[in-house]
């Protein structure tokens, strides 16, 4: 889950896709966000925006 104040009143139209899954989910996309694992730092959740700004760590 995105603990984002700006995305707190947008639904996730289409879950998680079945491309995503099969790739053990690592990574998916809402909106102008990616949200992802990052394998080089313990697994831990960042997101992103689709324009590359934006990457914070997900507390």
């Amino acid at each position: 889950m995105i603990k984002d104040k700006s995305m707190a009143n947008e639904q996730n139209e289409h879950g998680n896709t079945p491309g995503n899954i099969v790739n053990d989910g690592y990574a998916a996309i809402q909106g102008d966000w990616i949200s992802y694992m990052n394998w080089n730092d313990k697994d831990r959740q960042y997101i992103i925006k689709t324009d590359g700004s934006g990457r914070r760590m997900v507390e």
